[in-house]
């Protein structure tokens, strides 16, 4: 072996090269062997070393910390994710709820959001949305594209559009592939195509995966069955540590393929209890159960705070509402 010293054969004595060859080689097999093996199992369980934790206890947020709240606004979608000083909202649930999350936003002491994503033009995602920039200056405003045929007009999404033409404020027309920054961690729009054609509302549902340092997080608005086999099809990274499940756990969306592509450690689901759609369906959880380590539900839970450095996510049930400047 190099950079090792050997004795002088004796003159005539056939040196046992096999044998010591052997003996050398057989540790370095085994050590190769188990590096290959590593670097299999690390491709493969990408996300599954990093420390999932739970806390009970009330807990201060680092600047360098990103939070999701996922607001309990019954029956509909709302989350807030904050990062250094900066703050998002995806939808505010119906429009009964708008009150609710302006006053989620002022105990964080949020004054002004830097996004505001509304998925797609249904009550229960938008409705409160008119409330909330009424009462917030807002930077951007998300929403996807559709064709004109199927965008709606409805009370509630022309209160919508009103509401932001009063405020003085655009629309930005958002597709798979456009991408924006949210402090130090970066959001990229995985669906709709920008030339989506779907018959369902549903499925022109914006789609983020939200990426800091090494979490992942999918948020999947309503998107069903067709919106999910465009997404797989696009090859389009969808792995996500977490994934907001869509359309509250309906039977037509969380697909297996779709699933086995984003292969979360932790599912959340928004719904209503006792809701009249029997959201999530039976099905959907048997196959939400098959891949996530554990299901949170704010018909269960209420709402769920999730934060992380950006390696472990922690769930904390209180936190401080005082804003780390």
């Amino acid at each position: 072996m190099a950079g090792q010293s050997r004795k002088p054969k004796r003159r005539g004595t056939k040196a046992p090269q096999s044998k010591l060859s052997g003996k050398l080689s057989l540790p370095l097999i085994i050590i190769l062997l188990f590096l290959a093996v590593g670097l299999v199992l690390s491709a493969y369980y990408e996300y599954s070393d990093k420390p999932f934790l739970e806390e009970s206890e009330t807990v201060e947020i680092a600047e360098d910390e990103l939070t999701v709240y996922f607001l309990d606004v019954e029956q509909g979608d709302s989350e807030i994710i904050t990062i250094g000083g900066m703050a998002m909202l995806i939808d505010a649930g119906e429009a009964e709820y708008g009150e609710t999350v302006v006053s989620y936003l002022h105990n964080l002491g949020i004054t002004k959001l830097d996004y505001i994503i509304a998925t797609h033009p249904h009550s229960d995602h938008i409705g409160g949305l008119s409330t909330v920039i009424e009462n917030f200056d807002v930077d951007k405003i998300l929403m996807p594209v559709m064709p004109e045929e199927m965008t709606p007009t409805t009370k509630v999404f022309e209160k919508l559009l009103d509401t932001i033409d009063d405020k003085g404020l655009k629309i930005t027309a958002v597709g798979s592939g456009d991408s924006f920054k949210l402090g130090k961690a970066e959001f990229t729009v995985v669906s709709p195509e920008k030339n989506a054609d779907f018959s369902d509302l549903n499925d022109y549902s914006t789609v983020i995966r939200l990426v800091y340092k090494n979490s992942r997080w999918l948020f999947t608005g309503d998107a069903e069955k067709p919106a999910e086999e465009i997404m797989l099809e696009s090859g389009e990274n969808l792995q996500a540590d977490i994934l907001k499940v869509a359309h509250h756990g309906s039977e037509n969306s969380s697909t297996e393929k779709f699933l086995a592509a984003v292969r979360p450690r932790w599912a959340v689901i928004e719904v209503g209890a006792g809701n009249s759609y029997n959201h999530p369906t039976e099905e959907t959880l048997t196959r939400l159960e098959e891949h996530a380590e554990r299901i949170f539900r704010t018909d269960i839970d209420g709402t769920i705070i999730l934060r992380t450095d950006g390696n472990a996510i922690v769930r904390v049930n209180n936190i401080s509402t005082e804003r780390q400047e």
